[in-house]
């Protein structure tokens, strides 16, 4: 787990130990794509043969997961969001909390990672892409704000949103199972009222019910229970 340095928004973490289901694990990139591409309808080739050639995971990545442009499933963000929420609807139990949220202008990415996809989608072709990232870890138990201060000064790592953990859930239904774990946090996002003003973020977690919920926190809480998902780009 990354710790801040000078003590900077120490108010904004908790210690709890929540931790990934344990029978949780990435699965191979190839099995991920053909995945995505089964449920959507893509053409998984040039995903696949980019997988080919992969190089080394960058420092602090759990692995490499498949996603999907969003581009290729919606002419805006939100309504991307909305269909990959639809296809996690169709999978399995799940509520989202927040639909009342999903007028255009209330969700948006942050700049950082609107500009990190955009460098991933130059360098790849294709409806799905390939993004080295972690889901939740390595930030469990910070707030919203004190990781993106961090992804401030961390060049090649960018927050993920709503759409990308939602393309990893798909992918990984195991990831969120259950109550008593760590749940993820989607920093590449942010939820405003409509007015301009941007003051939370979402996340997901399941219930004990084993029901995947679409949720929201305020930027300067740290869930005890969460930890944000983050992609990487290669030096």
């Amino acid at each position: 787990m990354i710790t801040w340095e000078n003590n900077r928004f120490t108010d904004q973490t908790s210690s709890a130990g929540y931790i990934y289901p344990g029978d949780y694990s990435v699965i191979p990139i190839n099995e991920q794509i053909l995945k995505l591409a089964g449920f959507f309808g893509f053409d998984p080739g040039p995903a696949l043969t980019f997988a080919e050639i992969l190089p080394e995971l960058p420092r602090g990545a759990e692995g490499y997961f498949a996603v999907l442009r969003w581009q290729a499933i919606a002419t805006t963000y939100t309504e991307g969001v909305k269909n990959v929420l639809k296809a996690i609807g169709g999978r399995r139990r799940f509520r989202n909390e927040r639909k009342d949220q999903f007028k255009e202008g209330q969700l948006r990415r942050l700049p950082r990672s609107e500009e990190a996809f955009s460098e991933l989608y130059e360098r790849q072709k294709g409806d799905i892409f390939i993004v080295p990232a972690q889901f939740g870890m390595r930030y469990r138990e910070h707030s919203f704000r004190q990781v993106r201060e961090i992804f401030q000064r961390q060049r090649n790592e960018f927050g993920l949103g709503i759409l990308e953990t939602g393309c990893m859930l798909l992918t990984h239904p195991i990831r969120e199972r259950c109550w008593e774990q760590l749940h993820v946090d989607c920093p590449g996002d942010e939820w405003g009222s409509g007015n301009g003003i941007f003051v939370s973020a979402p996340h997901f977690y399941v219930r004990e019910d084993g029901t995947l919920y679409l949720s929201s926190c305020w930027i300067d809480e740290a869930d005890p229970r969460c930890g944000s998902a983050s992609g990487f780009l290669q030096s």
